[in-house]
C-alpha cells in the first residue's frame, strides 16, 4: 500500500521532518537521492529519535541519549545498548510526490 505524504519539497533536505499517518509517528530524512523513513521511537528506552544524529555516509542514526544507532534501510542494531530494531518504511519518489510504502 502507497500512502501519499506529500511534495517532495516538501521535506528539506538534510533535515528532520516529523511525519504522523496511521500507521505511526515517523521521521522523514531526505539526502539528495535518498529518502528514509523510520518510526521516531529508539527502541532501547523510547526516546523519540527525530533528534538523532543522521550518519549520511553509512546511513544510519544515533540515538543522542544513549547512543543506540540503527541502520536506516532495515531498521536493525548496529550498536547498544538497544536489542531490538526499529521500524522502517521504504520511500518512493514519483512525479514529484513522496509516497511511504507499507507492505
Amino acid at each position: 500500500m502507497e500512502i501519499l505524504l506529500g511534495d517532495i519539497n516538501d521535506f528539506p533536505l538534510h533535515q528532520s521532518v516529523v511525519f504522523n499517518n496511521k500507521l505511526g509517528e515517523f521521521v522523514v530524512y531526505r539526502m539528495e537521492n535518498r529518502v528514509f523513513m523510520f518510526e521516531n521511537m529508539c527502541s532501547h528506552e523510547k526516546y523519540p529519535l527525530q533528534d538523532g544524529i543522521i550518519q549520511e555516509d553509512s546511513e544510519s542514526i544515533i540515538c543522542i541519549h544513549h547512543g543506540a544507532q540503527f541502520d536506516l534501510n532495515t531498521g536493525s542494531v548496529q550498536s547498544l545498548p538497544a536489542t531490538r530494531p526499529i521500524k522502517v518504511l521504504k520511500t518512493l519518489i514519483r512525479n514529484g510526490k513522496l509516497y511511504a510504502i507499507d507492505k
